[in-house]
């Protein structure tokens, strides 16, 4: 997969220039619309990569370096979050933007989040009371709403993917408090593998006539660790 070169945010979904590609989102739909007004598009190419990502959030920037594109994300008066992203850095090309929810159970292998929410809370002045109401669920910021994040994934990391170069917890951003567990998630991704393992092996099914999930997870632990 070739290195994401350009970032643009647009208010339409459709963008004329047909180099670039929407970025979706996890949620129902998937239509990559982020904080209720906006889209986020990418165009891949040889010209210089993308090697950095940062959402700010009123007057906050990141380093020295980034390039804020212009689209303020928030329409709440006096408040602003905007998209920030860095060109030929020190860091890995980027290659591939998904943007997730507060309802994700996971980033996904390879991914890491950008911390900062793209739809935060504010608590803007004469509005207490109002988040939540009725007509209001298009705003970015309203109290109680489904929180909206960037993911990215280098190509550094997915060389480590393909490669199987990696341990328990590599690759995975430090776990979210509704996300699953690093080593439950890479896991998942061997486990069919390794109970077909199980399964015809004849020392093991013996060994193994009703194994609960604890000593399952153990054995599989073991095996990802010998490997």
């Amino acid at each position: 997969m070739s290195s994401i070169t350009g970032l643009q945010i647009t208010s339409s979904a459709i963008n004329s220039d047909s180099d670039y590609k929407r970025v979706e989102s996890s949620k129902a739909g998937g239509d990559g619309k982020v904080a209720g007004n906006f889209y986020i598009w990418i165009k891949r190419g040889d010209s210089d990569p993308i090697t950095g990502l940062a959402v700010s959030h009123d007057d906050k920037s990141p380093a020295d370096g980034y390039i804020k594109c212009d689209q303020n994300l928030t329409k709440t008066a006096g408040k602003s979050v905007y998209l920030w992203y860095e060109v030929k850095g020190s860091g890995s090309p980027i290659i591939e933007l998904k943007l997730i929810t507060s309802e994700d159970n996971s980033v996904g292998p390879g991914f890491n989040r950008i911390s900062e929410e793209l739809n935060p809370s504010f608590e803007a002045a004469g509005q207490s009371g109002q988040s939540g109401q009725s007509g209001q669920s298009g705003q970015a910021g309203s109290s109680g709403s489904v929180k909206e994040y960037l993911t990215f994934k280098t190509k550094a990391a997915q060389q480590k993917l393909d490669a199987r170069d990696f341990k328990a917890g590599d690759l995975m951003e430090e776990p979210l408090r509704w996300e699953i567990k690093p080593a439950e998630a890479i896991l998942s991704r061997y486990c069919g593998m390794y109970c077909s393992l199980l399964l015809f092996s004849s020392s093991c099914a013996h060994q193994f006539t009703s194994p609960d999930s604890a000593s399952l997870r153990v054995l599989l632990v073991s095996a990802l660790q010998r490997k």
